[in-house]
């Protein structure tokens, strides 16, 4: 078998495995408003070699929508492995969605903010309002992909969370 089978044989156990997982529930939400930040957050992900699928929406109202629409309509597809949310979004704040969420109780997955912001009061809010944790991101991109990396390494692999959450 050539270097080229093996890639592509690689390449196809990746897929189903990403497949598997997707469908185990291991949906990685991001809520970004970034087109730069959120391609760095994708490629960094799919570097980390962790099996997921990856959910992008662009601001609070779309990630409030698509989790409370999916929890009444099909509980799995809310129990996202991780939700990566911005705090400076348009139409709805990372704020006002953890708010949301916790006013909604029902399990949505691991809610970890990632923003530009370290203000106190932020991170307050962020960890009063429900936020598994509080990030910053790096201003440069090297650091920043290792840092996405260590989360879906974390979040996607070490992180046990309880049946049903």
């Amino acid at each position: 078998m050539g270097y080229t089978d093996r890639v592509v044989e690689h390449e196809q156990r990746l897929d189903e495995n990403v497949e598997f997982m997707t469908r185990m529930g291991r949906s990685v939400l991001l809520v970004e408003d970034n087109d730069d930040h959120a391609e760095l957050v994708r490629r960094a992900l799919q570097l980390s070699g962790q099996p997921h699928e990856l959910v992008r929406l662009e601001d609070g109202e779309q990630a409030l929508s698509y989790l409370v629409t999916t929890a009444d309509a099909d509980v799995n597809r809310t129990k996202c492995a991780l939700i990566l949310l911005d705090l400076r979004l348009p139409r709805v704040s990372g704020i006002e969605v953890l708010q949301s969420l916790r006013e909604l109780n029902k399990p949505v997955g691991p809610v970890v903010v990632l923003t530009t912001s370290a203000g106190d009061g932020d991170i307050t809010a962020a960890y009063e309002n429900g936020a598994h944790a509080y990030v910053v991101k790096p201003v440069d991109f090297r650091s920043f992909g290792e840092l996405v990396r260590d989360l879906a390494r974390f979040w996607l692999n070490w992180n046990k969370t309880p049946t049903g959450y």
